[in-house]
């Protein structure tokens, strides 16, 4: 997704009623961590250690993605520094009292958010309408967070190693899929070529 497709499917998301707030506060953890949206919902935010869940510490500041009673899986699970915007989020949740980072009215863990999904990119779409841009989300799922968070990073000139171990990805999957998007994509190689 670009910029302006997430900012319309903010917005979109924070115009439900029900829905919106949490909905709101798990697109900006897929943003800014590329989770897979059962951990994301499942996320606590606390400073002690969780047995089943992953933690955000607001005090260390960093996302500890498995449960300290979680047995390891293919899918790696590998701690990330938060970036300053989300642990400012996480920091002010603690201080408010949260435990989850996506919780409902009551301070409970989301189980779900096909609905508010589906709804958010159904206000997206007609909030861009109304602003006179055209914008299609309709192939977007809770997914497609982290496969534009890791994009990003790539357009922006992250080190592949290093990204790759932030959105837990092995190298040779964030290479085939993402490289491509980073701005010295083959570089080194063309200069090669071209020195002949």
């Amino acid at each position: 997704m670009t910029r302006r497709e997430v900012a319309y499917l903010l917005r979109g998301a924070r115009s439900l009623r029900k829905d919106g707030r949490r909905l709101q506060w798990f697109i900006i953890l897929g943003i800014y961590t590329g989770g897979r949206k059962a951990a994301m919902l499942a996320t606590r935010i606390s400073s002690e250690p969780v047995l089943n869940s992953g933690r955000l510490d607001p005090v260390s500041g960093l996302f500890i993605r498995r449960g300290a009673g979680e047995r390891a899986t293919k899918k790696e699970r590998n701690p990330c520094r938060m970036p300053r915007q989300l642990l400012g989020h996480v920091r002010r949740k603690a201080r408010l009292g949260h435990r989850c980072f996506v919780q409902d009215n009551r301070g409970c863990q989301i189980g779900d958010i096909k609905k508010g999904w589906a709804g958010a990119i159904e206000a997206a779409h007609e909030l861009a309408r109304r602003d006179g841009i055209e914008i299609d989300l309709s192939g977007v799922t809770p997914h497609t967070l982290k496969h534009t968070a890791c994009t990003w990073s790539m357009q922006r000139g992250a080190d592949i190693y290093q990204a790759a171990a932030y959105f837990s990805t092995s190298v040779e999957t964030f290479t085939r899929t993402y490289a491509h998007h980073h701005p010295a994509f083959q570089e080194s190689a063309v200069r090669a070529m071209e020195s002949r």
